[in-house]
């Protein structure tokens, strides 16, 4: 453990327990504890988009006091069979284009970026409220599991770079192992899609999650960005940690919504 590559995997360890606990006590209190922990997340995303658009303090509080509102009003509106889900994506955009109006630069990369982290949060809005919680553990457990064997496989086997441009640390071994990963999830909690289109569909909503973590990647690099924040000790910022549960949760909706189950 003496090596470099592995000196943050206790911080990372320490950090990933707090954060199941948060997940596990908001679990427990839902769906408004749910919907109150995505909320949160949300205004820190913003927080960091805005940070990362290179926006002053007082513009950053008042896209962030935006944001709280859209959050205010989803832990209070949504039900089993809410109405406004669709038109609620707009809202969710409308702290994102000020982000962006108001970048110092890079205005059409941080909107776009923008519009994938909304995205994520209607997805996850709508898993909260509108899915049963069997599919929310679902993306979380893919993710997590892509996210692990990604690390491991990643640091012990190395080789070719997945992106090296966008992702220098990012392997090839890391890329696959979390396919791997997330295939023996889907195939253990998707039995009735069938052992192939089960492990398919995994691979999928892991691969959406990997590209949302490179999409990310590529913001911070044209930003100058290291990480979106410090909030999260051996993990970054709040974007750092979600950034493939966003994309990887607005794939699953998708597949299902295209699937017909929705």
């Amino acid at each position: 453990m003496s090596d470099a590559k592995w000196s943050d995997l206790v911080t990372r360890v320490a950090s990933a327990v707090v954060m199941l606990l948060i997940f596990g006590l908001a679990i427990w209190t839902r769906p408004l504890g749910l919907n109150l922990l995505v909320a949160v997340v949300f205004v820190l995303a913003i927080f960091e988009l805005a940070t990362m658009a290179g926006l002053t303090h007082k513009l950053r509080t008042a896209i962030v006091a935006v944001a709280a509102s859209v959050g205010f009003v989803a832990m209070f509106t949504f039900g089993p069979d809410s109405s406004i889900f669709s038109g609620f994506f707009l809202m969710l955009l409308l702290p994102i284009l000020l982000c962006s109006g108001m970048a110092a630069d890079h205005k059409a990369l941080i909107g776009g970026y923008g519009v994938a982290v909304a995205a994520g949060f209607w997805a996850f809005f709508g898993l909260v409220n509108l899915f049963v919680i069997q599919f929310l553990f679902l993306v979380v457990a893919i993710v997590i599991a892509t996210d692990i064997a990604g690390y491991f496989a990643g640091r012990m086997l190395g080789g070719p770079k997945f992106w090296p441009a966008i992702s220098p640390k990012k392997t090839w071994s890391g890329t696959i192992a979390g396919w791997v990963a997330a295939a023996v999830i889907g195939f253990v909690t998707l039995p009735l899609a069938g052992a192939v289109m089960s492990m398919v569909l995994a691979i999928a909503i892991s691969f959406a999650g990997q590209m949302g973590d490179i999409f990310e990647s590529a913001v911070k690099r044209k930003t100058g960005v290291k990480d979106s924040s410090n909030l999260i000790p051996g993990h970054g910022g709040v974007l750092d940690r979600i950034d493939a549960m966003l994309l990887a949760a607005f794939a699953f909706v998708t597949i299902f919504a295209l699937g017909g189950g929705g």
